[in-house]
């Protein structure tokens, strides 16, 4: 029994020591003992929350689509940036989005559900006019849940009545975060 007890102790010494043993620094041009290591660069900004990297390393960016108050209507600057998410999207038939409806502070939670869904709606029935399938497509509304800007002035409310586009899955060219 007491063999035992010493065996385990000495077990329970080793590992605690053993595997708390960090390596020692390596010298500067020392290669022979330097793992290879792989390093991923994150960016940062619009360029990771919705894009599209181009094999020129320029960013294909999905535009927002902006509205008016308690409308869910689009503008002719909507249509464009819809016009141009769509050709990016065209181009690339692998990459499925997700339509993101907004609203700002104002209204009940329920009303601005039911508008961001109008909003996101009306996206995905134009980008289907211009050629794209609506089964790459998902719809979800935050209503004023999830707003660009915290303030409460008509320049925050401005850029909280929105649809993003987010890719959510692709190529391996895709990349977006929130």
């Amino acid at each position: 029994m007491k063999t035992w007890t010493i065996a385990a102790a000495a077990l329970c010494m080793l590992a605690a020591t053993g595997c708390n043993k960090k390596k020692p620094p390596v010298a500067a041009g020392d290669t022979t003992t330097t793992p290879a290591v792989e390093t991923t660069t994150v960016a940062s900004g619009e360029e990771v929350r919705t894009g599209l990297p181009d094999p020129k390393g320029e960013t294909l960016t999905l535009g927002k689509i902006y509205f008016e108050f308690d409308a869910a209507t689009l503008s002719d600057d909507a249509k464009t940036t819809l016009k141009k998410n769509a050709e990016t999207l065209l181009g690339n038939v692998d990459v499925r989005v997700r339509l993101e409806g907004h609203a700002d502070e104002r209204g009940s939670t329920q009303y601005n559900l039911a508008l961001g869904e109008r909003r996101a709606n009306a996206v995905k029935t134009y980008l289907s006019t211009l050629g794209v399938s609506v089964g790459r497509m998902e719809l979800v509304s935050y209503g004023e849940e999830k707003g660009a800007d915290a303030g409460h002035d008509d320049a925050a409310w401005s850029k909280n009545r929105r649809v993003e586009l987010t890719v959510t899955a692709g190529n391996d060219r895709v990349s977006s975060s929130y």
